[in-house]
């Protein structure tokens, strides 16, 4: 049995090698990201690693991210609730539809005091996963730069180069926010259709976190959308102010 073992996990790397191989994954390709699978007993990991994810995975020139405005698009169309938890079957229902490459799948759980974050490539026509990898974080704050630290690994192993990944990396920290709880508030207001309640969660994660930009910007684009030229420009320079933190996708935006 121990020789099995010792066989089995020699060849792991090889057999994870030729799977890669077959899903031939290419520059400009798609991928689609589902909701981060929360096993832990905190509610601060539902939404914001999720948010945090696409992210760090969208500076990223050499893959496309399926946007979450069209998945929930995809969904209708699918007769499926659009705010339905993304989970990886439904993700790969998505990809199979819209012709995507891959579908990346995460969870994290609570090992003690520290936290483990796992994410798996899946093929959708499969739904076998042809990559997997996982980072370890001591303690909330170290959550994020461990995603962080885990999202380049994934770029690299689906065929980005070193050199790529270093022209296009903000870390998630500075890119985002280094509060969980901003970032959480954050990722709820993405989630609804009030502008009203958006506005306030909004407000509350700049409130939390005053120097997260991307918070800013969507307040900014709120304004902008109700015409409030004034309120827009305020809040477009307090954007602006921390500009530096936001990834090259963010700034176009801004």
């Amino acid at each position: 049995i121990a020789a099995a073992g010792v066989l089995a996990w020699w060849l792991w790397p090889m057999q994870l090698s030729i799977s890669q191989r077959a899903l031939a994954f290419n520059q400009r390709d798609w991928i689609v990201i589902a909701d981060f699978e929360n096993l832990t007993s905190d509610p601060v990991f539902d939404r914001s690693l999720r948010v945090a994810l696409d992210v760090a995975i969208a500076q990223s020139q050499y893959v496309n991210v399926f946007p979450p405005s069209r998945v929930q698009e995809t969904l209708r169309l699918m007769k499926k609730d659009a705010g339905a938890p993304l989970n990886e079957a439904l993700a790969s229902e998505i990809a199979l539809r819209e012709r995507i490459k891959a579908v990346l799948a995460c969870s994290i759980t609570a090992v003690g005091d520290s936290y483990m974050i796992t994410a798996k490539v899946l093929d959708p026509q499969t739904r076998a996963a042809v990559q997997t990898d996982s980072a370890q974080a001591r303690g909330k704050d170290g959550v994020l730069p461990a995603l962080d630290e885990l999202a380049t690994r994934v770029r690299r192993n689906l065929g980005e180069s070193l050199n790529s990944v270093s022209a296009q990396k903000v870390a998630l920290p500075r890119a985002t926010t280094a509060s969980l709880e901003a970032l959480r508030l954050y990722a709820e207001s993405l989630r609804t259709d009030d502008s009203d309640v958006r506005r306030e969660q909004l407000r509350q994660a700049t409130t939390v976190d005053p120097e997260f930009a991307m918070a800013w910007l969507r307040l900014a684009f709120l304004r902008y959308i109700e015409n409030d030229a004034d309120g827009t420009r305020v809040l477009l320079d307090k954007a602006i102010a921390h500009s530096d933190h936001l990834t090259q996708r963010e700034r176009l935006f801004l």
